[in-house]
């Protein structure tokens, strides 16, 4: 329940916000400046990557990204610009990277806007710029999602979702880019609140 004088959905703000943090949180060094900033993710490619921040970025100098649960890659940023009360910054990566995924090993998605939702399955087919899973989630296409399996974290967009039985689905998702995770970060993820597990308090029992 919320505390005596808080306002009505704060702590479910409060919830959302913190579930952003662990998925969608960015933190840029540049140590020629002796500089750290951190952001948010807003887009991303096997190239490069989009980042609100609320400080101005140096432009065209060595940086380090770490994107919430990624190790950090090393890249350089092309363009800061001023928007309202933050700053648009795109980077780009110095190196792009090969995930090594096995099939049938299990994933964990997410959903990158609010209200998140997370789900579990197996990984059924993995291309060079697709990867398809099975799992009880329904998470519409169009939907920006981030994976984790085999040590891997995977950003991309759900094309399409196929109800394969009466509770399992198989979504199909276009890879935006790919990363190594940070082997702690997934264990210090789950014990964050979500929103919405999988919407059917049903199927999270059965998955667990």
């Amino acid at each position: 329940m919320p505390n005596a004088g808080e306002e009505p959905g704060s702590h479910e703000e409060a919830k959302e916000t913190v579930r952003a943090e662990g998925l969608i949180g960015v933190q840029i060094s540049i140590p020629s400046h002796g500089l750290r900033v951190h952001g948010s993710l807003k887009s991303i490619s096997r190239g490069g990557v989009q980042v609100t921040t609320p400080l101005a970025v140096p432009i065209r100098c060595p940086l380090r990204i770490s994107i919430a649960g990624c190790r950090p890659v090393v890249g350089e940023a092309l363009y800061c610009l001023k928007r309202a009360m933050l700053y648009q910054v795109g980077m780009v990566f110095s190196s792009r990277q090969k995930p090594s995924i096995t099939l049938g090993d299990m994933a964990t998605i997410d959903t990158l806007e609010p209200p998140f939702v997370t789900g579990r399955g197996s990984i059924l087919d993995i291309g060079s710029s697709s990867v398809s899973i099975l799992c009880k989630t329904a998470i519409a296409p169009e939907e920006r999602v981030r994976l984790e399996s085999s040590g891997w974290v995977l950003f991309g967009v759900v094309q399409d979702m196929v109800a394969t039985s009466m509770v399992s689905r198989c979504l199909e998702v276009h890879l935006q880019a790919a990363f190594p995770a940070e082997s702690s970060h997934r264990a210090a993820l789950a014990v964050m609140p979500s929103t919405a597990e999988t919407g059917n308090p049903e199927v999270n029992e059965k998955e667990q």
